[in-house]
């Protein structure tokens, strides 16, 4: 009968120790959540509005631990009720007084539109067990602390659509855990830091639209977790790093808008380099040299764009491999020679477009059996002969095919005997 009564009694007691910690909030977790919500006038959700008392654990959007310490604050712009996506707004700034919260794990606060301020310095310092900081879709500005490199836990980093400047932390390369770095759609300037190439757990790097400087650091390719890259539309120039090779998990690549020159240095092998390379964007740099003949060996490309570049010689005939490309763009260059019967191999083809190059010869007449082809620029080229006769080369308009004053049959001017145009002159 003692024995039963013991247990019943520390049964009860621990009843009332969880009841007591549901009902608790950390001294300074309560007081660094109440000024966060003291730093925000406005909400639009009205979930700080139910911010009262002082059991935070039980308050919308805050996680906590079983020890009564705040975990998570998850307060997303979006919010999901009753199957309808609402868009709410958080107008004030970020209160450097959630550096008080020493447990968090997870900070959510996207796309609250209104959100102002700069991330506390002391970040890294303060809140060591950080796992995920998710903030984009603000107005919050300065720069990113350097003591963010100090957060040996963190896994996702997302600060895009901000407008965050200066440089990039130079030790971002101790994030060793990360596995998401998206700064995109900043003010960002300077050099990409070279110690990123030690982030070696690194799935998904985007940068894009801001104005970064310098070149792409060399040892890029030691990444070799990476899958999808961005590094669009920002200020890089130098030559694309032949380390990017080896970036063997690569999914989509794209290094278009900058002043990057050279040859395509990658793949250099036809077998096994980069075969999960589906997406690459190249255009609007400064590249030369020709399109590398290998491109045609990686089967999982469905689109590829090299548009205004300087890529001279004739466009290879491998290319043709690429049964499930759907988009193509090589307009803007200065390519040259006939354009390959292979061309036929793309059976899966979309959208074709070589204009403006230096293309020259008929047309082959492997272009008939493109049968998925829906848009198609041939013009200002060099070609010549008639325009083979049959879908889909029929469906598409004038302009087409314009600029090519050797080139004749529908929807052209008609062809004479020989193939060639028939002049206006003449016909009248």
């Amino acid at each position: 009968m003692g024995y039963q009564l013991v247990w019943f009694i520390i049964i009860l007691l621990c009843n009332v120790a969880t009841l007591t910690i549901g009902d608790s909030c950390n001294a300074d977790d309560l007081r660094g959540l109440t000024s966060f919500k003291a730093g925000i006038p406005e909400d639009t959700s009205n979930r700080l509005a139910k911010w009262v008392g002082h059991s935070c654990c039980n308050w919308e959007g805050i996680v906590c631990d079983n020890t009564g310490r705040v975990t998570e604050i998850r307060l997303p712009g979006f919010i999901a009720t009753h199957n309808v996506l609402f868009q709410s707004e958080m107008v004030g700034v970020l209160s450097s007084s959630i550096m008080l919260l020493t447990s968090l794990e997870v900070i959510e606060l996207s796309q609250l539109s209104g959100l102002s301020g700069m991330i506390p310095s002391s970040i890294g310092h303060s809140l060591k067990n950080l796992r995920k900081l998710i903030l984009y879709g603000n107005n919050l500005t300065g720069p990113v602390p350097e003591s963010i490199c100090n957060l040996s836990k963190l896994e996702e980093v997302h600060l895009q659509e901000n407008r965050f400047s200066k440089s990039l932390p130079l030790n971002l390369g101790n994030l060793k855990s990360l596995e998401t770095l998206f700064l995109y759609s900043n003010r960002f300037h300077g050099p990409i830091p070279e110690s990123i190439v030690n982030m070696t757990n690194l799935v998904r790097l985007d940068l894009h639209e801001n104005s970064l400087s310098g070149s792409i650091p060399a040892e890029i390719g030691k990444l070799q977790n990476l899958q999808e890259l961005d590094l669009s539309k920002n200020l890089l120039i130098g030559k694309i790093p032949p380390s990017m090779a080896n970036l063997t998990l690569i999914s989509a690549m794209y290094l278009d808008n900058n002043n990057l020159e050279g040859e395509i240095p990658f793949p250099t092998s036809s077998f096994g380099q980069m075969r999960s390379l589906g997406f690459l964007r190249l255009q609007n740099n400064r590249l030369n040299g020709s399109i590398p003949f290998n491109l045609g060996h990686l089967p999982s490309l469905q689109r590829v764009v090299l548009d205004n570049n300087k890529f001279e010689g004739p466009i290879p005939s491998s290319l043709g491999n690429l049964s499930i490309l759907r988009e193509l763009y090589l307009s803007g260059n200065r390519l040259s020679g006939q354009i390959p019967s292979s061309i036929g191999g793309l059976s899966e083809i979309l959208t074709l477009n070589l204009s403006h190059n230096l293309l020259n010869g008929p047309l082959p007449r492997g272009f008939l059996k493109l049968r998925t082809l829906t848009g198609l620029d041939l013009s200002y080229n060099l070609l010549v002969g008639k325009i083979p006769e049959g879908k889909p080369l029929t469906d598409f308009p004038m302009k087409s095919f314009i600029g090519n004053t050797g080139l004749c049959g529908k929807p052209l001017a008609a062809c004479n005997t020989t193939g060639s145009v028939i002049s206006d002159i003449l016909r009248s």
